[in-house]
């Protein structure tokens, strides 16, 4: 098992499925980052630190820093979460591939499959990110 070392987790995708996965996180004393890809949405995420739209009531604890820099989100995390829509893992891996960050443990938590190729998730995230996947990777 994959001791943890800094307790920082990477959460990519700031929705509602992301959101209550950091917080669950955040109540383990671990530090989640979520990373929102669209800088006006992280904005907004940063100042009012709800999602009423997807959450209503729920507060995005002060625990949880909040980027739109995917670079910042995930260096030097223990963990990389990926919790975003189908149709954006590739664009997502592909950013992460060139970021040249080493990724210690990947979480797939999206679901579904990838429309254009019908490939599952896990596979789509296998294909971009080779050095991780085979032995780094856990899907849930």
């Amino acid at each position: 098992m994959h001791a943890l070392v800094s307790r920082k987790i990477a959460v990519l995708g700031a929705g509602g499925w992301g959101i209550a996965i950091a917080r669950v996180l955040a109540e383990r004393d671990l530090r989640p980052v979520l990373w929102e890809f669209d800088p006006a949405t992280c904005l907004r995420l940063q100042k009012t630190r709800a999602l009423p739209e997807k959450l209503p009531g729920i507060r995005i604890p002060d625990g949880i820093d909040i980027t739109n820099d995917l670079r910042t989100a995930v260096s030097g995390a223990d963990a990389v979460c990926v919790v975003v829509p189908s149709h954006t893992v590739r664009s997502v891996a592909e950013k992460l591939s060139t970021l040249g960050t080493e990724i210690a443990l990947l979480v797939n938590f999206s679901k579904g499959i990838e429309v254009s190729s019908l490939m599952r998730l896990s596979e789509v995230l296998e294909h971009e990110l080779p050095g991780v996947y085979h032995d780094r990777v856990v899907t849930v």
